[in-house]
């Protein structure tokens, strides 16, 4: 069960990361994005291949939570922690340039 609430948690915070980039974009263009590896990945790839990416790297974590979680579920919790704080601070980011 802590798993499903971890994982749920890391889409949440990669949504409103995404979400908030979305609206970061509309209104100030790429440039006001601060990370340089999502604004390559929009570059090359456009919001489509940005979204792609997002996806899986949400869909990576998630899965080797749930493959590690049995052996070691301390290690486990904190690839989640990671992630989620990852989702929050790209989001929280993308908030103040707005």
């Amino acid at each position: 069960m802590p798993q499903a609430i971890g994982i749920t948690v890391l889409a949440i915070a990669h949504f409103f990361d995404y979400a908030t980039f979305v609206i970061l974009i509309s209104r100030h263009t790429l440039a006001a994005e601060a990370n340089p590896v999502v604004v390559s990945i929009f570059k090359q790839t456009g919001i489509g291949g940005l979204t792609i990416a997002k996806v899986f790297t949400v869909v990576l974590a998630a899965s080797m939570t749930i493959v590690i979680w049995p052996r070691y579920p301390r290690l486990a919790a904190i690839l989640l922690t990671f992630g989620v704080v990852a989702g929050l601070f790209g989001a929280l980011s993308n908030v103040a340039s707005l």
